[in-house]
């Protein structure tokens, strides 16, 4: 009995150590990842707050970093549709988002400026990094079941009305950053973006 108990033991332990192909990235890998990106900064501690509430400008200058053109998004000519910016620092990386076809206001005049982002608008913005544009401004409804066929809430329970997390950014991205085009079977987000992932 002692024997097939230690047998027991010694097999726990192994199994243990032995990495588990496909297992869900916790949010400090998936910061850490997007940091090794360039995607996600932290602060002058190096903390990347991934417990921090994600604001919608934030996440539009992240968004401008996952596609490499931060500098472009940063003197990007301002417009004067959205009166609520309270901050010029924001002002051209939104309208770049904006034109770029990524993000839309929370109304004709207001873009949400300050507001914390939702599950659904951030697998909208995702969404349309994927070329599903369309869809998404057809039916804003279809969001988080279309957001759920594309893999970007693969190992995620959450709801669609709850605040993104810097973490859940994290995690949320790179299942994007994995998943398909549409209209192709091989060719991911990181590649159109020319970005190396790991597997």
């Amino acid at each position: 009995m002692k024997k097939l108990l230690c047998l027991v033991v010694a097999l726990i332990l192994v199994f243990n150590t032995i990495p588990v192909l496909g297992a869900p990235l916790s949010y400090e890998e998936a910061g850490e990842i997007l940091k090794s990106l360039g995607v996600l900064l932290g602060n002058e501690n190096g903390d990347l707050m991934l417990g921090h509430n994600l604001k919608r400008q934030d996440m539009v200058v992240l968004v401008s970093r996952l596609y490499g053109e931060q500098d472009i998004a940063s003197k990007y000519p301002v417009k004067d549709i959205f009166m609520d910016i309270r901050n010029d620092y924001y002002k051209p990386y939104i309208y770049w988002a904006v034109d770029k076809g990524l993000i839309k206001g929370s109304s004709p005049n207001s873009f949400g400026y300050d507001r914390f982002t939702t599950v659904q608008e951030l697998q909208a913005v995702l969404l349309r990094a994927l070329d599903y544009g369309s869809e998404v401004n057809e039916s804003y409804d279809a969001v988080p079941k279309l957001a759920e066929s594309k893999g970007i809430m693969e190992n995620l329970s959450v709801d669609k009305d709850d605040t993104v997390t810097r973490g859940l950014m994290a995690v949320m991205t790179l299942n994007a950053l994995k998943s398909n085009i549409k209209g192709h079977t091989n060719y991911t987000l990181a590649e159109k973006l020319k970005l190396s992932i790991p597997e």
